[in-house]
């Protein structure tokens, strides 16, 4: 008993099959799915190689031009401009993986992470 009123009685397990979770639980979750974010986070980076950040050019071109050994290109800079892009890409990759697993589905697909706490099976994918 909490505060003199006698709890409800339990279900018979799947009980709650079938009723719209939305309404009943409060705000979506946003899933999360790490290597989802990985890969978009390394599409971000890759394109990030590939802008202008210098009179030398692009990321790429400073790589090149330090495999080259050209005077202008300097091992400091490229590690600074790479970690920048790298946290950048880190970032843009989260919010990109968000969006891509809430209308896609996570990336195996598996069962949801609570499925085993109640005793049923996932309802089938809609759409």
């Amino acid at each position: 008993m909490i505060a003199g009123r006698p709890l409800a009685p339990a279900g018979a397990a799947g009980h709650a099959r079938g009723m719209d979770p939305g309404k009943h639980q409060g705000p979506h979750q946003l899933q999360a799915d790490r290597r989802v974010w990985a890969v978009c986070s390394l599409a971000v980076f890759g394109a990030l190689c590939f802008v202008p950040v210098s009179y030398a050019g692009s990321l790429s071109d400073e790589i090149a031009g330090l495999v080259q050994g050209r005077p202008w290109a300097s091992a400091e800079n490229i590690a600074l401009v790479a970690t920048l892009f790298a946290a950048l890409a880190s970032a843009v990759g989260w919010v990109i993986h968000l969006a891509v697993v809430d209308l896609f589905g996570r990336w195996n697909g598996g069962r949801p992470p609570q499925a085993d706490d109640y005793g049923e099976e996932p309802s089938p994918p809609t759409g």
